[in-house]
């Protein structure tokens, strides 16, 4: 067994459950995010980590009508993958709560007016657009809001956002964004 490795990406997104989830199982290749988080990735195409936000509610869980569509994707999708977990299955999502669980290619980013051609779009969103998505090997992670910028601490090795300051909070160890770790692929 050939170990794939890809390397933690330089920009990253904090995203609330189901959201992620239905990114890795569901084919939704659109992120929808504000015109601020937009002009912050304007320039920028490339790999983006996908950290699960720690702090959630279960809003998303008691909401039928989404739960209910996301169920019904994932199932025509892949059942076997189903019967594993699901979108719908709050328990999945507290095991990938406050880590860094995805990474996809950012592809193109469409206003508003053009976003609409995806069914998952949000209207008066700007579309992040994905390409590829990798499942990793889950990290700790300190997100941040919008797309923020990863660094590294080499002694607790968790993931935590420039917004966070130069120095780890816990171990006071000075954070790198140069030396960035490789993260296991699980699958594409």
């Amino acid at each position: 067994n050939i170990m794939t490795t890809i390397p933690l990406p330089e920009r990253c997104l904090t995203l609330l459950p189901p959201w992620p989830q239905a990114i890795r199982f569901a084919g939704k290749r659109i992120e929808n995010r504000s015109s601020g988080v937009a002009s912050q990735a304007r320039e920028y195409r490339g790999m983006v980590g996908l950290s699960q936000s720690k702090g959630f509610t279960t809003q998303y869980t008691k909401d039928d009508a989404l739960a209910a569509a996301l169920e019904t994707e994932f199932m025509l999708r892949n059942d076997a993958e189903w019967k594993h977990g699901g979108l719908g299955r709050h328990k999945e999502w507290e095991a990938t709560a406050g880590k860094l669980w995805l990474v996809a290619e950012l592809v193109d980013i469409a206003r508003p007016r053009d976003a609409w051609k995806s069914r998952w779009h949000v209207p008066g969103q700007w579309g992040l657009m994905l390409g590829r998505v990798w499942e990793v090997k889950p990290v700790a992670c300190m997100g941040g809001q919008g797309m923020w910028r990863s660094q590294w601490c080499s002694v607790c090795k968790k993931i935590i956002a420039d917004s966070h300051g130069l120095v780890c909070k816990r171990c006071l160890t000075s954070l790198s964004s140069i030396t960035l770790p490789d993260l296991e692929v699980v699958t594409e």
